[in-house]
């Protein structure tokens, strides 16, 4: 296989400008193209000289990039690809070896590069095939890679690398073989936009140093690139705000306590999901990861606890702290809405990763694991002894207040999480600002929000206009109150009360028309008052709302796992094509996934439940009533 770096570096630095637009705006509009060799005519005061000067105060060359990050990249992309087909129905019966190779191919895609095997198959991914343009419309991106035959060969050599993993000879998987090529021949292009979306979505090392080596480099084919002037202007903004730097030197900080030779934890897809989703706009709160690293350095084995009010991100801040580790830490993030909410689940989870990357001596789960904590302590003292001097093991576990504490002995910690830690062992926690029975440890850093509400007001509006500058909706109902941007995040945030859910979903009604022909002052204040004014405003548009679909939104919120159609319709008496719809009003308070190849809902924020539980007098429901209706279905088998 042909070492394909510098190809494929080509390759990149082409899609990360073609993903300026839609990775860092969010958006793409038509405009005049600035064709970026970075000579000529001043752009909006910035000269091409101040460009390149911006480039090199950053030093050179970019210590984001590396080799070995841009093969990852590319084998990232060809995963997307695998775990795409993996959840076709078609291809059901063998999804689950597609998600394991997936999970693999990086490695085996690295092991391509260091090879010299198979060069013929695969000259195709040479510079000479890149063709590339780029629309008016920047989502329009065609970038040509390998044929479709090359692809073939591509996969083909990838489960063979696999296939002491696989239950079957590779003719077996002919078919799929060919819908993963099929897909990677007219998607791959999509896919690698994909993943550089996540790395600039957690802070964007890789993807900034690749746009910063793009302005050094006067002699790679960025001048053939039409971007827009917009698009390069809000790059280098983002690139210029210092925000960067102070993340980046919190997490160069923080990186000689992991052992940066062992490859990262295994994030399950659901928690994946959580990461992906709460981090999408996050700006910010280096106040909370500089207390991180405070307490990492400084601090003897024990918990940092981070509290705060619903809304006020918790888990997207442990999210970020994840990305910031670049996975070398173990994570599990407790939720409702996915029916992770019992400390079995965390035990197992937490005690088959500790055995499984740090190769201790269990062919399976110890008897008794998910019983108590005993086992707990047990294999993170064990852990612990395998680290190299001067590193440390980090646990991270968001969302404590979540946790079905009537799962647990009465009395026991949540989680059973341990009391005393060992050596060089940390647990980075969150939770409500509310009494929860936490682990009697010698050492608990408390890291409450409430401390730091003039910074949570600044990242508020941070975080606003960022959503702002993203969306010519939000400009669009922005321009017709005559407000300037200052006015309208400032005021907006005050409304907010610094709450970042409350922001979440009222810059999603702006944008999506909700509030068109209203003013920025008639706006509910604060998230108790948003849900409350959603709550009305679904009352007057549907005067005979039944009694029947209210109960389908108290459902969802008192079982502890996804529900499906089927078993609202069984528990309310409501046809499953009627409550489809009626769920549809709820969409952005929902979570909604497919389990089994079925559609199943969950509430998404736990703050809608706490309203739902205090407006249950006035709404005529009976939770007494409703809860032991849902214990009487689920007792006869009934399915979620």
């Amino acid at each position: 296989m042909i070492n394909t770096v510098k190809q494929h570096k080509f390759f990149l630095e082409v899609t990360a400008l073609l993903s300026v637009g839609s990775v860092v705006t969010g958006y793409t509009k038509a405009a005049t193209p600035f064709y970026t060799h970075f000579s000529g005519p001043t752009v909006n005061s910035i000269t091409a000289s101040k460009l390149l000067d911006f480039a090199k105060k950053l030093g050179e060359p970019s210590p984001g990039l590396s080799q070995e990050k841009l093969a990852k990249s590319v084998g990232g992309a060809i995963a997307l690809g695998l775990l795409q087909i993996a959840q076709k129905k078609t291809y059901q019966h063998i999804a689950r070896e597609l998600k394991h190779l997936a999970k693999h191919t990086q490695q085996y895609w690295l092991q391509i590069e260091h090879s010299s095997e198979g060069i013929a198959d695969y000259e195709a991914i040479g510079e000479h095939h890149l063709r590339y343009t780029l629309a008016a419309n920047g989502s329009d991106i065609f970038l040509k890679t390998l044929d479709l035959q090359s692809w073939e060969h591509l996969i083909t050599w990838l489960m063979e690398q696999h296939k002491s993993h696989l239950s079957h000879g590779i003719h077996y998987y002919q078919d799929a073989i060919k819908a993963i090529s099929q897909h990677l021949h007219k998607r791959f292009a999509h896919n690698l936009t994909e993943i550089w979306k996540q790395d600039a979505a957690k802070g964007g090392k890789v993807f900034h140093s690749m746009v910063l080596d793009l302005l050094r480099d006067g002699q790679t084919s960025a001048h053939k690139i039409a971007i827009t002037q917009q698009d390069i202007l809000t790059i280098l903004k983002q690139l210029n705000t210092g925000l960067q730097d102070k993340l980046e030197s919190i997490q160069e900080a923080l990186e000689p306590y992991f052992d940066q030779s062992k490859t990262p934890f295994t994030i399950s897809p659901q928690c994946e999901s959580i990461i992906a989703d709460t981090t999408k706009y996050f700006v910010g709160r280096t106040h909370v990861f500089e207390a991180i690293k405070e307490f990492l350095e400084k601090e003897p084995p024990g918990y940092f606890v981070l509290e705060a009010d619903p809304g006020y991100g918790k888990t997207s801040i442990l999210a970020r702290c994840v990305q910031l580790f670049e996975g070398h830490c173990l994570s599990y993030f407790n939720s409702q809405s996915l029916g992770k909410v019992t400390a079995r689940q965390f035990l197992e989870n937490i005690c088959t990763e500790l055995i499984e990357y740090y190769q201790l001596d269990y062919t399976s789960l110890p008897e008794n694991a998910l019983r108590n904590g005993k086992v707990l302590s047990r294999l993170l003292k064990e852990a612990s002894q395998k680290l190299p001097r001067g590193k440390k093991l980090v646990v991270v576990v968001d969302a404590l207040n979540e946790v079905d504490l009537s799962s647990q002995t009465p009395g026991s910690n949540v989680l059973y999480l341990p009391d005393k830690l060992p050596e060089n062992v940390y647990f980075i926690i969150s939770k409500r600002d509310e009494k929860l029975p936490l682990p009697v440890s010698d050492n608990k850093t408390i890291c409450n929000l409430r401390q730091y509400r003039s910074e949570s007001a600044w990242d508020a509006g941070k975080y606003t206009n960022k959503r702002l500058s993203q969306s010519r909706f939000i400009q669009q109902w922005m321009a017709s109150q005559k407000l300037t941007s200052e006015q309208f995040c400032t005021q907006l945030v005050a409304k907010s009360e610094n709450n970042f859910m409350y922001l979440r979903y009222v810059l999603n009604d702006i944008h999506n028309g909700v509030y068109n022909g209203k003013t920025l002052a008639s706006l509910p204040i604060g998230l108790w008052g948003y849900y409350k004014h959603h709550w009305q405003m679904l009352r007057i548009n549907h005067k005979s709302l039944p009694m029947a679909q209210i109960r389908a939104i108290y459902v969802l919120s008192k079982v502890r796992e996804p529900v499906s159609c089927r078993l609202l319709a069984k528990l309310t008496g409501v046809e499953e094509s009627v409550l489809s719809t009626f769920l549809e009003q709820w969409d952005q308070f929902l979570q909604v996934q497919i389990i089994d190849n079925e559609t199943r809902y969950s509430i998404y924020h736990g703050s809608f439940h706490d309203f739902l539980e205090k407006q249950s007098a006035d709404s005529g429901v009976n939770l007494e009533e409703l809860k032991r209706g849902i214990v009487e279905n689920l007792a006869k088998g009934a399915p979620l």
